[in-house]
C-alpha cells in the first residue's frame, strides 16, 4: 500500500504541523512578552534619567539663583544677618508640572567640624585649666554638647566625645585624653573601620566617632557643618542654643537659655555692626572673650560659606540638593552638592 494515500498519515503529518504551529506561536508570544517587558523597563528607565537630568536642572538653576542674591549682598556690605534677604525665606517657584523650593542658611553660623582640628600644646594635660586646654572652637562644642535638656550630657563626657572628634581628624596614633581613639580602637569593633585621620567631609562622618550615639547625632546635625578649612562663627547668625556655647575661658559649662533672651532680643533690633560691639554687650563683655589670641579668628559678623537646601515636588515626588556654596571676591562658587529622593 502506498503510504502517501493513507488517511492515517496524512492526519498525523496534520496533527504535527499544528503542534508546530502551536509551538511557534506560544515562542512568539513569550519572546513578545519577554522583549516587551524589557522594553517597558528600558523605557522607564531612560524616563527616570530623563527625570533626574531635568530635576538636576532645576536645582543647578536654583543653585545660579542663590549666587546672584549672596554676589549682590556681598556687594551691599560686609555684614550678614538673618534680616537681609539672602535669609528670607522664598515663595515657592513654579516650574513645568510642579514647584521649586529653596533656601538660604548662613553655614558659619554653625560649629565647623573642621574648626576643631587645632589643639594646643596642653591637650593631653588633663589638669590644665579649659582656657589653655582648649582652644575656642573645642569649648564651644563641649559646651553644645550639654544644652540638650532632653540629652543630658555632662561635662566630662563632652570632653571625652570633644578628644575622639580630635582623633578622628589628626594624623598621629596617640590617643588623646582619656576619651580619644585611634586606628586599634576603631580596629576591633563590629564592623571593623579606620578613623578618617583627615577633615570631615561630611557632618554624617561624626557617626562613627567614638561616644556619638544616633539621638545625640540627631541632636547635634542642625548645630554643625563640615567646611573645607577653618572659619569664624558668625555672631549674627549663630541660633540660641549656640549663643549659649559662650562663656567665660576658664568654664566649660554652657550658658543659661534665659541668659542669651537679652542678647536675642538686641540682636534682633539691631545686628552687630561688628566684631567689637558683640564684644562689648553687656552680656559678653564680662566672659572677657576679646581677651582670648586671635578671637577676629574666631568670630565675624559676616559670612563666607552658606548652605542652599533646593527641593524639587513633581508628581508626588520630592528631588532634593543641598549645596555648598562659597562667596569670594571673584563671586560665588559651589563647593559641593548632594542629591536625595523622597
Amino acid at each position: 500500500m502506498n503510504c502517501n494515500d493513507c488517511s492515517s498519515c496524512r492526519a498525523g503529518d496534520r496533527g504535527s504541523a499544528l503542534v508546530l504551529a502551536m509551538v511557534v506561536v506560544a515562542l512568539v508570544s513569550t519572546l513578545a512578552v519577554r522583549f516587551s517587558g524589557q522594553f517597558l523597563v528600558a523605557a522607564t528607565q531612560i524616563e527616570n534619567r530623563l527625570l533626574v537630568t531635568r530635576y538636576q536642572h532645576y536645582l543647578e538653576g536654583a543653585e545660579s539663583l542663590a549666587a546672584v542674591v549672596l554676589e549682590q549682598d556681598g556687594l551691599d556690605g560686609d555684614v550678614d544677618h538673618s534680616g537681609e534677604a539672602w535669609a528670607r525665606a522664598l515663595p515657592p517657584l513654579a516650574i513645568d508640572e510642579g514647584i521649586l523650593r529653596m533656601a538660604i542658611q548662613d553655614a558659619q553660623g554653625r560649629i565647623n567640624l573642621n574648626s576643631l582640628a587645632q589643639t594646643t600644646q596642653w591637650i593631653n594635660d588633663t589638669g590644665a585649666s579649659p582656657a589653655i586646654r582648649f582652644t575656642p572652637m573645642q569649648r564651644h562644642f563641649i559646651r553644645l554638647l550639654q544644652t540638650f535638656e532632653d540629652h543630658p550630657v555632662s561635662e566630662y563626657d563632652a570632653v571625652l566625645l570633644t578628644e575622639a572628634v580630635i582623633d578622628w581628624l589628626d594624623a598621629d596614633q596617640t590617643s588623646t585624653g582619656a576619651g580619644g581613639a585611634e586606628a586599634v580602637y576603631y580596629g576591633g569593633g563590629e564592623p571593623a573601620y579606620e578613623p578618617s585621620d583627615a577633615h570631615f567631609r561630611s557632618v554624617s562622618e561624626l557617626r562613627m566617632v567614638r561616644h556619638v550615639t544616633p539621638a545625640l547625632y540627631e541632636r547635634l546635625r542642625p548645630c554643625l557643618v563640615a567646611l573645607p578649612q577653618a572659619t569664624p562663627l558668625n555672631v549674627n547668625t549663630m541660633d540660641a542654643r549656640l549663643l549659649r556655647t559662650f562663656n567665660a575661658l576658664d568654664t566649660l559649662e554652657p550658658l543659661e537659655a534665659s541668659q542669651v533672651q537679652g542678647l536675642l532680643q538686641d540682636r534682633e533690633r539691631q545686628p552687630f555692626p561688628s566684631l567689637a560691639d558683640f564684644l562689648a554687650h553687656e552680656l559678653v563683655a564680662p566672659l572677657d572673650i576679646g581677651r582670648q589670641q586671635g578671637t577676629t579668628d574666631h568670630y565675624s559678623t559676616g559670612s563666607s560659606h552658606f548652605l542652599l537646601d533646593g527641593e524639587v515636588l513633581e508628581g508626588g515626588v520630592s528631588t532634593g540638593a543641598r549645596s555648598l556654596l562659597h562667596r569670594h571676591d571673584g563671586g560665588v562658587s559651589t563647593i559641593r552638592r548632594r542629591y536625595s529622593v523622597l
